[in-house]
Formats: structure tokens, C-alpha cells, sequence
């Protein structure tokens, strides 16, 4: 399973309440529009709220795992081109 559909399941999963909800709103809206506008709109502005907020928080996790990558990755690189002039080099990287 790619880390997106996880991450989407589990925010499903952590407002399962919520996203029922929704579910069941949307589906008596279709024939209710007017009845349903109010209460449509406040439990969808809650979705999008969630929505954007595990957006959010992925794209700054994705961020800190390729940085934990290139960091690694640098580290590497540095280890291996410099290690033959200093010890003290490798010691500071």
C-alpha cells in the first residue's frame, strides 16, 4: 500500500464519526437541497478542515523524510570523498 492511501485511510479511520456524517448528509441531499443547505455546509466545512490540515501534515512529513535522505544520502558522499584528507572532517560532518 503507498504511503498516500495509508496516510488517507488512517484519516478516515481518526474521524470515522465525522466522515459518516458527511456520508449520510450527502446522500439525502440530492432530494433535500433546501432542507439540508445548513447543516450540509457546516459538516462539510468540518471535512475540509481535516482535509487540509492531513494535507498538510503530509506534505511536511514527505518533506522531512526526503530530507532525512538527502541528509544521509550527503553524509555519505561527504564521508567518502574526505575521509582520506581528515579525520577531523568526518568528525564535523
Amino acid at each position: 500500500m503507498t504511503k498516500y492511501k495509508e496516510y488517507f485511510d488512517r484519516m478516515i479511520s481518526d474521524n470515522k464519526d465525522l466522515f459518516d456524517e458527511f456520508k449520510q448528509i450527502h446522500d439525502r441531499y440530492g432530494m433535500e437541497q433546501d432542507k439540508l443547505q445548513g447543516e450540509f455546509n457546516k459538516v462539510g466545512a468540518k471535512i475540509q478542515t481535516v482535509i487540509r490540515q492531513r494535507r498538510i501534515n503530509y506534505v511536511d512529513e514527505a518533506k522531512e523524510a526526503d530530507m532525512r535522505v538527502l541528509l544521509e544520502a550527503w553524509h555519505k558522499n561527504f564521508k567518502m570523498k574526505y575521509e582520506r584528507y581528515s579525520p577531523l572532517l568526518i568528525a564535523l560532518a
